[in-house]
């Protein structure tokens, strides 16, 4: 029936030598953020093992009562299958899963690297091997400008509170994936320009593991005496 094409049996957590033996292909096993971070800290590779031959899906923990996220990539790095989050929150969790599903034509899936596949003897070096020169890494220099923008909106949220406003806006750019391409990069803030503001600026930063490296690029409103303002994000891989 169709049913048994489309439906993935939710079961219980086994241990890893009971699943290698015997892995459930048809079902799936839930964690939340907190059990799944203990494994990666605990037992990571029997977990990247684990996740080759079961289904897993991560989800946020009951205590993100303000629908906040964690970050995803961290169990993407170890083949975690579905990482679940709040949609509805615009904070960098969510930034990250749009910029990483931008790839295959934003279909919803992404096939994971050759060394977190069942059957493979390849070896995942999670974080990568100093040198970078073997287990399939290609590390590459990457150099940034942000140019300008044009006809940026005011703050969405707040738009009532700042009407005759114009916004200074600013440009941070945010590279996630293993930790060493971990790295945040801003622009100046241009002041009281919305319409046209240029900045001209360029930021160069090699990645040592291009295939689950992240790059979201933001633009805030800066501002000196509360919170800077989201204006709006664009994110690639």
């Amino acid at each position: 029936v169709l049913s048994e094409l489309i439906w993935v049996d939710s079961v219980h957590h086994k241990p890893h030598a009971e699943i290698i033996k015997d892995p459930q292909t048809n079902a799936m096993i839930s964690y939340t953020e907190t059990k799944a971070a203990g494994l990666i800290g605990s037992k990571r590779e029997d977990f990247i093992e684990y996740n080759k031959v079961q289904h897993t899906r991560i989800y946020p923990a009951g205590f993100r009562i303000d629908s906040s996220n964690y970050n995803p990539v961290p169990y993407w790095r170890v083949g975690c299958d579905v990482v679940a989050l709040n949609l509805q929150t615009n904070d960098q969790g969510n930034m990250n899963n749009d910029a990483f599903f931008m790839r295959n034509g934003r279909c919803g899936y992404v096939l994971k690297p050759p060394a977190l596949r069942r059957g493979t003897t390849e070896k995942w070096h999670d974080p990568p091997e100093t040198s970078f020169l073997g287990g399939g890494y290609n590390k590459g220099a990457v150099s940034v400008t942000i140019i300008s923008a044009q006809n940026l909106p005011k703050d969405g949220y707040n738009i009532a509170d700042k009407v005759g406003e114009i916004i200074d806006p600013f440009v941070r750019i945010t590279v996630d994936g293993f930790d060493a391409d971990m790295k945040t990069f801003e622009t100046g803030v241009v002041r009281k320009n919305g319409f046209n503001p240029v900045w001209n600026e360029t930021f160069s930063f090699e990645v040592g593991n291009p295939e689950m490296a992240i790059m979201t690029f933001q633009v805030y409103d800066a501002d000196f005496w509360s919170a800077e303002d989201y204006i709006g994000h664009f994110g690639c891989n």
